[in-house]
């Protein structure tokens, strides 16, 4: 019995050490070379891993690139709340920006220009990537609505995108850096057009926090 457990120990921490080997093995690959040159094949004879074992992890190329991407980026929930909604976006713009920065960036450009001519890629990066920092996002606006810092009439979908898409904007152009100082600007700028006026309550620290966005 001691033995099977063992076993079985030692058979999760090799799976686990082959999991990272091959995620580690494709962002590489996609980040000097592109998304459209990453392949099972490529990945397979790079880190070691059987080809089938990945088939059988990721059962496409899609669902490999954001796994890869995925598992060296901060998490969308790392940072912790201020108790003021504003400020929990501006700490959400800041960390989303530095996950788009360096070789997450690049990689992350790859993926989505893979994205517009496919459009499976396109869905996993939405589903995996987009959908949980929404999320947050939705759920940082509606509780400053409720606790008042920010105005009950605002289309919190609108206010999102203008929040979120310059900074793909940026990214995929690669014209302009997405540093502090922009994303500043940027952040201050939509939540002036949707900050509540001063003489409305500001956010309470301990209020009950909305059901996240679906």
């Amino acid at each position: 019995m001691e033995l099977e457990i063992l076993c079985r120990a030692r058979g999760r921490k090799r799976d686990e050490t082959t999991r990272k080997a091959i995620l580690r093995t494709a962002y590489e690959l996609i980040a000097a070379n592109g998304y459209r040159a990453l392949t099972f094949e490529g990945v397979a004879a790079r880190s070691g891993a059987g080809k089938t074992t990945i088939y059988r992890w990721w059962p496409t190329k899609a669902a490999l690139a954001t796994d890869a991407l995925l598992a060296e980026m901060t998490p969308v929930a790392a940072f912790e709340r201020t108790g003021s909604a504003i400020e929990d976006i501006r700490l959400e713009m800041h960390q989303m920006a530095e996950s788009m920065s360096g070789t997450n960036g690049k990689v992350m450009a790859c993926i989505l220009g893979g994205g517009r001519e496919d459009p499976e890629t396109a869905t996993v990066y939405k589903e995996k990537i987009v959908g949980p920092r929404r999320a947050i996002g939705m759920e940082c606006l509606r509780l400053g609505i409720m606790t008042g810092e920010i105005r009950a009439d605002i289309d919190v979908e609108v206010a999102l995108d203008a929040l979120f898409l310059p900074i793909f904007v940026r990214l995929i152009l690669g014209t302009e850096p997405i540093d502090a100082g922009w994303v500043d600007r940027l952040t201050d700028t939509v939540l002036k057009g949707v900050a509540a006026s001063p003489s409305k309550p500001v956010a309470i620290a301990n209020a009950e926090e909305p059901a996240a966005a679906h």
